[in-house]
This record gives C-alpha cells, sequence and structure tokens, in this order.
C-alpha cells in the first residue's frame, strides 16, 4: 500500500458526514470538465443521499472517493464504490490491472457501513461494451465475490442502467434481487 494514501469512511450518521460531503463537492469541482461522465461527479453526483462516504487522502488532500448508495430499487442492498473516482495525479502512482489496497481498504469499510445498516448484500456495478470480464478479473482477487455474466438494472434510465456486477452477500441465505436483464 501507499503509505501516504490515508482512507476514510463516515455514515451518515457520523457527526462529520457533510464536512466529508462538502468535501468531495469541492473535489468534484476540480476535476476536469473534459473528463468522461463529469456529469456523474458534478451534477448527478447527491452525495448527501448516501448511506456512506469513503474519500482518499494524500497529505490531508482529497485525491479520490466514493459512496455507499441505497435505492429500493436494490432492495435490502448497496452499490459500493458508488461513483467511485481518482484524481490523474493519484492514477499515475498506482500499478494498474490489480485491485489496489486503498481500494481493498474503501472496499472493507464500506462493507462496515453496510452492514452497520442491516443490508444483506453489496454490490459494484460497471458499464461495459466487453461483458463483465473486467469485474471477473479484479474480483477473482476477493474470495466469496460473486461476478454474474448477465447485465442487471441498477437505476431507473435507459441503457446506461444496465450493468454488469459483482456482487456480495452479507446474508448466506439471500440471492441476488436486483432485476436480471434478458437478451
Amino acid at each position: 500500500m501507499n503509505t501516504a494514501i490515508k482512507v476514510t469512511t463516515v455514515d451518515k450518521d457520523h457527526a462529520d458526514f457533510q464536512k466529508y460531503c462538502e468535501a468531495i463537492d469541492n473535489f468534484s469541482n476540480i476535476l476536469p470538465d473534459s473528463m468522461k461522465r463529469i456529469k456523474n461527479y458534478r451534477s448527478d453526483l447527491k452525495v448527501r443521499e448516501s448511506i456512506a462516504v469513503s474519500i482518499y487522502e494524500r497529505d490531508s488532500v482529497i485525491v479520490g472517493f466514493s459512496s455507499v448508495l441505497h435505492r429500493t430499487l436494490f432492495g435490502n442492498g448497496v452499490r459500493i464504490l458508488n461513483r467511485y473516482v481518482k484524481s490523474n495525479d493519484y492514477r499515475a502512482d498506482i500499478l494498474k490491472r490489480k485491485i489496489w489496497d486503498e481500494t481493498r481498504i474503501m472496499i472493507a469499510q464500506q462493507i462496515e457501513a453496510a452492514r452497520k445498516y442491516n443490508f444483506e448484500y453489496v454490490f459494484i456495478s460497471r458499464e461495459s461494451n466487453s461483458g463483465s470480464s473486467a469485474l471477473e478479473y479484479y474480483f477473482r482477487e476477493l474470495p466469496k465475490w460473486q461476478c454474474p455474466t448477465e447485465k442487471f438494472r441498477v437505476c431507473g434510465g435507459g441503457q446506461q442502467c444496465e450493468q454488469y456486477v459483482a456482487w456480495l452477500p452479507l446474508n448466506d441465505q439471500i440471492d441476488l434481487p436486483l432485476v436480471k436483464i434478458l437478451k
């Protein structure tokens, strides 16, 4: 792990939750306007509606963040690493093609937030034109995570809401309740 990077997750009931949300808003405003899906990190962010938020910091400066999101559509589950983004400077410091230690810490902290609020599963989703292989590749490193090959509905919009998922049951008695997209 890059020891200069600190990972912090605070849930919606934490005294500093609003402070972290404001810091995330400020970070989002300095992301390049040309960034892919920039709207996700600005007008569509809605970070204050999160169950929890996480930040990466280097020398007390935010270099990335994500959130824990619940929607009625998810049943008793949450999407973790929601709106996951890192600054280009930070990305250059890290080896590609693996789950970074800092991300593993963020995932573990977000799973604990999900457990605190008694959610039954967590998942990560991504749009992809190349199938579920990217999620399968990364999540093979994490035991018990499941990577279905089908897409699932993760929001109420159009085709961009049909995404691949990796998910982890927090309760052994649960099947993934997201709506599978049939081709």
